[in-house]
């Protein structure tokens, strides 16, 4: 949670979210790109069965996205990744997420 709290503040320090008018126009919008400001969303993609964290990140202010492996095991077709995928790293093919 520290990591993603730090994450969060330092983004919003270096990049702090323009002030939205009550009218806006796509003019107003490219002005405001073009003076180098930049509004932001934080995410975190998270496994169905990956519950511990979620109501800490969501109070950081963390949108959670919950999607399942990408590419399940049983469909990878190169017998090297297939056969070492499910032990890849701190979560299997589960790692495909953080791409």
């Amino acid at each position: 949670m520290d990591g993603a709290a730090v994450l969060k503040r330092a983004v919003e320090l270096a990049h702090p979210s323009p002030p939205v008018p009550a009218t806006t126009t796509s003019a107003d919008s490219t002005a405001a790109a073009s003076q180098g400001e930049f509004d932001h969303a934080f995410v975190a993609i998270c496994h169905p069965e990956a519950t511990k964290s979620r109501d800490a990140l969501a109070a950081l202010g963390w949108r959670i996205l919950e999607v399942a492996e990408p590419v399940g095991a049983h469909e990878i077709q190169g017998k090297f990744l297939k056969s070492h995928i499910l032990k890849s790293g701190c979560c299997g093919a589960r790692e495909l997420l953080k791409l």
